[in-house]
């Protein structure tokens, strides 16, 4: 039955996402493009007019939309089968891998930031006027986080009536297909041959940094654990700078190559770079990939006019081209500077080389989609965090083996690019500008919170990440088609950082599959019966905030029950909401009082439970383990208020869930 569903799902998006990107073709005639902006643009449309009323249930919409799209795949099927079949087909092909790999792994854990998105998700699925309130801190309004991507997933989740999980995991794969069309769309506009289009492509989404061909060389392997070992592998390459570089001095060659960490009584820097398959690795359904997704559409703009076969589509990228730029304030706010330089950039080499610009075009792009997001920018930008930037102190620096270790493909693609720039133009622009932008990130940093060995984390997490793929994608498609020795020696670095794919394929060779197909991602949850029958007796219930232990102020399964149930949850993350909100005191104080609650300390529990407005109380196996004694004390101070439910029970040790009466 479960295929059925996936089945069923799955052909009703690919036949809307066809029909969108069919209607579109008066305005924009290209196929994979035309899909990835037109559902962007859907999203804002709907992100815009949910500030002024929520639109609450929408399954109302699929039988109607699909209608629709039915009759115009009939009405341009002779355009479809004879010319954009192919193009549909690398959308479908991608979509299916993606879901291959969550499909395997489906689960939403404690573990990274998975319970992060599925919190904004479960915010947005709620349907209520925007902002909505923030499940993770039900007092307050989720208008504090730049989380146009997860309300993209909920209005997904939304229009086809999924659970929470199940959006977010068909989120992720939705997100990957859009992705891997556009960089395929990108090389398609330069290079022929199929076959290196196709190491493009998995060396983008499926690649590594520099340090991929050498993590099997310099690092200590072990096979006991091949699953692990490949794991390691897999995050060397985003953490090896601060984090996996001290390992290196117990193999040969990494002592040849890496000098010993420093002596100095500051810590290594902490500096990752998070590459596409390295987020389909960890599951997350985080900022970047949105991000990467307006990068994509303005390179393909960029390269779509810059090629000549722009035609009478021409006013309308170079609309979608600045309209991206202020979209990345509420998708990935890290890379507005980034995707403001890119634009501005291209608008500044077309003006010099005295090609057509169409200003109003550009200017109204810009203006439109700024007014699409104004009513989410209202309230976010009273809640922003100040970052200011500071120059990067001689501490900070990268140290440059680490530097070339990882940025080394970037390096080489920009040296082939500025060679073969004395012949062609167009290189020497881009050139300058992501050269350029790539010294910057060693000068200058985003002054976060975090400080010490994450000073700069933040920074070069968003900004090498957000320029490695741009400058792979762009550069190694362009070279894909430059003179043989240029091409060959691209080749030679897609086929090292495409390396990254066979630990991948290794993890999920090896890796534990026990929640195979359960795309709900709760499996890991649910596997024990009594959490299990919590969840789906909570699933069920009405409306209500929800109360669970705390055992951590981040990075815990606490709130799992809650947002799997489509409930929010009192306490979240609390280490996280207030890092988000400029640390206010309550925040901290309410998770100390849910504490002293499970402890059975809090004398006034109903008057804090009824002015937190609480309807359900978890106390499971680790709330029982934590507090042995305690039960009977909280029974005791709140049974006036609130019925109890057990779920399991032996001798006189229960757990359950308390709800109000």
């Amino acid at each position: 039955m479960s295929f059925l569903y996936l089945g069923a799902t799955l052909m009703l998006l690919v036949v809307n996402l066809a029909a969108l990107s069919l209607g579109l073709r008066c305005w924009l005639p290209h196929y994979l493009l035309a899909k990835a902006v037109g559902l962007v643009g859907l999203c804002l449309l709907g992100f815009f007019i949910e500030h002024f009323i929520g639109l609450g249930n929408i399954t109302w919409l699929w039988p109607i939309s699909t209608l629709i799209s039915l009759t115009v795949l009939y009405q341009q099927r002779e355009v479809f089968i004879t010319r954009l079949w192919r193009q549909e087909l690398v959308f479908v092909l991608a979509l299916l891998a993606a879901l291959a790999w969550k499909f395997s792994f489906p689960d939403i854990d404690s573990h990274s930031e998975q319970l992060t998105d599925l919190a904004f998700i479960s915010s947005y699925l709620s349907g209520e006027t925007l902002p909505p309130t923030d499940y993770w801190l039900p007092s307050q309004r989720l208008n504090m986080y730049y989380a146009f991507q997860h309300y993209a997933a909920a209005l997904l989740g939304r229009g086809l009536g999924l659970s929470p999980g199940y959006t977010m995991n068909l989120a992720i794969a939705l997100m990957l297909a859009l992705l891997a069309s556009l960089v395929w769309f990108v090389a398609s506009q330069y290079c022929h041959r199929r076959s290196s289009r196709v190491l493009l492509l998995i060396a983008v989404m499926a690649g590594g940094t520099g340090i991929a061909p050498l993590t099997h060389f310099i690092l200590p392997q072990s096979d006991q654990d091949k699953a692990f070992n490949a794991m390691s592998n897999l995050w060397a390459n985003t953490r090896f700078a601060g984090m996996y570089d001290e390992h290196t001095q117990d193999t040969p060659l990494g002592r040849i190559l890496f000098s010993p960490p420093s002596s100095a009584p500051t810590e290594a820097r902490d500096l990752p770079l998070e590459t596409i398959g390295y987020l389909v690795l960890l599951g997350d359904f985080h900022p970047p990939l949105g991000g990467f997704l307006l990068l994509l559409i303005a390179l393909s703009c960029i390269v779509v006019l810059d090629t000549a076969a722009a035609g009478s589509s021409s006013r309308v990228l170079q609309m979608i081209l600045t309209a991206t730029v202020p979209v990345t304030l509420i998708t990935n706010t890290w890379v507005f500077p980034l995707q403001a330089v890119l634009v501005c950039a291209w608008v500044v080499q077309r003006y010099l080389a005295k090609a057509p610009l169409e200003w109003r075009a550009l200017l109204s792009g810009a203006v439109v989609s700024s007014v699409l997001i104004y009513p989410f920018l209202t309230p976010f930008a009273t809640h922003a965090l100040h970052t200011p930037l500071r120059w990067v102190t001689s501490v900070d620096h990268t140290p440059l083996d680490r530097f070339i270790a990882i940025h080394w493909p970037e390096l080489v693609l920009l040296l082939l690019a500025a060679i073969t720039a004395y012949r062609q133009r167009r290189y020497r622009g881009w050139v300058i500008v992501f050269g350029g932008l790539l010294i910057l990130t060693e000068l200058i940093y985003v002054d976060d919170p975090l400080g010490g060995k994450y000073n700069r984390f933040n920074s070069t997490l968003k900004w090498w990440s957000w320029l490695y793929p741009a400058i792979v994608v762009l550069f190694g498609a362009q070279l894909l088609a430059a003179q043989r020795w240029q091409r060959n020696l691209t080749l030679l670095v897609l086929v090292l950082i495409a390396s990254f794919s066979f630990d991948m394929a290794r993890y999920w060779l090896y890796a534990n599959k026990s929640a195979l197909g359960k795309l709900d991602g709760h499996a890991w949850l649910s596997a024990d019966p009594v959490s299990g029958a919590m969840l789906q007796w909570l699933r069920v219930m009405p409306k209500g905030i929800v109360l669970e232990g705390l055992d951590g102020g981040a990075y815990t399964p606490r709130s799992a029950l809650a947002l799997f149930a489509a409930k929010p949850s009192l306490t979240g993350w609390p280490d996280h909401e207030a890092q988000w909100r400029g640390n206010p005191s309550e925040i901290l104080q309410n998770a100390n009082t849910a504490q002293a609650f499970y402890r059975g300390e809090l004398t006034s529990a109903v008057t804090w439970l009824s002015g937190q407005q609480v309807r359900y109380i978890i106390w499971n196996k680790r709330d029982q383990d934590s507090h042995p004694t305690a039960w009977r004390r909280i029974h005791a101070q709140i049974q006036s208020e609130y019925y109890w439910k057990p779920f399991w029970q032996q001798g006189d040790v229960e757990l359950g869930i308390w709800f109000r009466k």
